[in-house]
């Protein structure tokens, strides 16, 4: 009976051939035969399936095996990254924004919130999207204004006038106390 560890090799073996198609054929048949429970050895092979994707020249299937890991193991970090740099390459905005905005389990990297607000106000024009991403961004850097600004102006723009003054009001009183 076949065992995960063959069709490893023979992954290995073709790929260190440049036949990527046919290592994508032995990882695929390398996660079959891994145990449900087996989840590091399940992310680690769903990784090695997008790259062998990706080295074939099916970015698409890359995309597709990385979300369907992630569908499996939400927080498989290893699996997010290397899916969040397909997304910007594509341009896939939308799916970007919703990757960086759910961490699987645990609060979404500040980082990560400024980037998909980024993307919400330039890339998508949606002031209406970027609000509730800011107000997480400023829950988690409560110091950061820049994203308090970006913050009032949305809900300015959206407004929203009451939330955007008090916002703006708070900003010029921390400025007041420095002078």
């Amino acid at each position: 009976l076949p065992t995960a560890e063959g069709f490893d090799a023979l992954a290995r073996l073709s790929s260190a051939l440049g036949d990527h198609a046919a290592a994508v054929g032995w990882i695929e048949r390398r996660l079959e035969a891994l145990p449900a429970d087996a989840v590091d050895d399940r992310i680690a092979t769903v990784a090695r399936l997008a790259n062998a994707h990706g080295a074939a020249g099916r970015e698409g299937a890359a995309r597709a095996a990385l979300e369907r890991g992630l569908a499996e193991h939400p927080g498989a970090e290893t699996l997010r990254e290397p899916l969040r740099v397909l997304y910007r390459a594509a341009a896939a905005w939308d799916k970007l924004v919703d990757l960086l905005t759910r961490a699987g389990g645990e609060p979404p990297k500040v980082e990560h919130l400024r980037e998909a607000a980024d993307i919400c106000l330039k890339k998508l024009g949606s002031r209406e999207r970027a609000i509730p991403i800011l107000e997480a961004l400023t829950a988690q850097a409560p110091t950061d204004k820049g994203a308090r600004l970006a913050l009032a102006d949305a809900l300015r723009a959206t407004g929203a006038l009451e939330p955007a003054r008090a916002i703006l009001a708070k900003l010029l009183d921390e400025y007041g106390r420095r002078k």
